[in-house]
């Protein structure tokens, strides 16, 4: 939620302890998850594939067997069920999060006038999102969720990814947004970054995206085929987001001045965001030193560093 940092916090800092601690979880998690399955593959004369499940049968089945063989069991259910709780509320605070501070940013007018409270957005979205999530608890929200968990998550989200990095690195630019951290922190990002943001990050989520449509296969649960009307309505739930990308493409282009198709096409692909270099001579501010210093001098106005 970079939104709401100061406008001079320093983001290089996070991004890198972040990815560390990130990737340090997933080597714990998996040498954990796999050291579990191989303990009860070994008890129970079995070969790992065959005790392998994902999903919420790895949580609440494969290690809750593991941790009733332990010492002091009922110790470590309590401190890993507490841990998947707050594993749980942390997610939920992130993603309530994106959704009221896109809906703050998006109709901010509105907002202000039918909300007095923030609290009160947050309490709609919140009630909102629980009743459409009570079909899990059902007796076949298993496979409800199985479905929200494939289509919304596994197909959908590498595409987003896919055109927010094409929507603000090749078309906003890279080197624009290089601009904007400069503006804001007093540091450029170094030439790593920008080499990962044009080139790196997009080919491995090409990548990454098309061995998925490779290895593509209709979604079961265990030997369980989802039938045809099922597919469709996860389908449905997958379209919901990847709709938004022609829709809003459209939207933009037919909005976009210009008297010939090309002319508009070509006006909807530049940003409407002032470019620094472009800027007004009253909002550019004179060369300085030290402009890391210059900017928290002026945290609170919003001035132009020339470059």
């Amino acid at each position: 939620m970079s939104s709401y940092n100061k406008r001079s916090n320093k983001i290089l800092g996070n991004v890198i302890a972040i990815s560390i601690v990130d990737a340090f979880t997933s080597l714990i998690c998996g040498s954990t998850v796999f050291s579990v399955l191989g303990y009860i593959a070994k008890t129970q004369s079995k070969s790992v594939d065959d005790v392998i499940e994902s999903g919420p049968g790895l949580i609440f089945m494969v290690l809750p067997e593991a941790i009733r063989n332990m010492t002091l069991s009922p110790l470590w259910g309590i401190l890993f069920f507490t841990m998947i709780f707050m594993l749980g509320i942390d997610s939920q605070f992130t993603m309530v999060e994106t959704v009221v501070t896109t809906i703050e940013d998006e109709f901010h007018m509105k907002v202000k006038k039918y909300f007095k409270k923030r609290e009160i957005l947050v309490l709609i979205v919140c009630v909102f999102t629980f009743f459409f999530s009570l079909p899990n608890i059902c007796p076949g929200g298993i496979y409800y969720f199985t479905i929200v968990d494939f289509f919304s998550a596994g197909v959908s989200l590498f595409y987003i990814a896919f055109f927010e990095i094409i929507a603000i690195v090749w078309i906003y630019g890279a080197n624009r947004l290089a601009k904007n951290v400069f503006l804001m922190t007093g540091s450029k990002p170094a030439k790593y970054f920008i080499v990962c943001w044009y080139v790196i990050s997009p080919l491995f989520i090409t990548i990454i995206w098309l061995f998925n449509w490779i290895r593509y296969e209709p979604i079961k649960y265990g030997s369980y085929e989802f039938p045809a009307g099922a597919q469709i309505f996860g389908w449905c739930i997958a379209l919901v987001s990847i709709l938004a990308v022609p829709l809003g493409a459209i939207h933009t282009y037919v909005k976009s001045p210009g008297k010939t198709v090309a002319e508009k096409f070509f006006t909807s692909l530049k940003p409407t965001i002032l470019d620094i270099d472009q800027a007004p001579n009253e909002y550019i501010t004179n060369k300085v030193g030290n402009r890391a210093d210059f900017i928290k001098r002026n945290d609170t106005l919003a001035e132009i560093v020339e470059f």
